[in-house]
């Protein structure tokens, strides 16, 4: 599909679009999924990969940019009370 606003990317967040484009869709979503998409993680570096997400976030509308914008916040706030757990369980061992 597109990666314009008429398209699905901007449903995802930052994290989740970075495994596609790294890993593949089939590898990111498993359970046998098959997919025209691989990955780029051996052919492109992470920046590389950064540079062309933020690429396709160009062609997005302010409310399609908006929307992906909260989703990826939402993914960076799960990342951090995930590793602030962490911190705390460590301590407490």
């Amino acid at each position: 599909p597109p990666h314009d606003n008429s398209g699905h990317t901007w449903h995802h967040g930052d994290d989740v679009l970075l495994a596609i484009m790294t890993d593949g869709s089939a590898a990111f979503i498993g359970g046998g999924y098959e997919s025209d998409m691989p990955g780029f993680g051996g052919v492109l570096s992470p920046e590389d990969i950064s540079a062309l997400l933020e690429f396709i976030k160009s062609s997005w509308g302010p409310e399609e940019r908006a929307f992906q914008e909260r989703l990826s916040q939402q993914e960076r706030d799960v990342k951090q009370s995930i590793a602030e757990q962490a911190a705390q369980s460590g301590q407490g061992s």
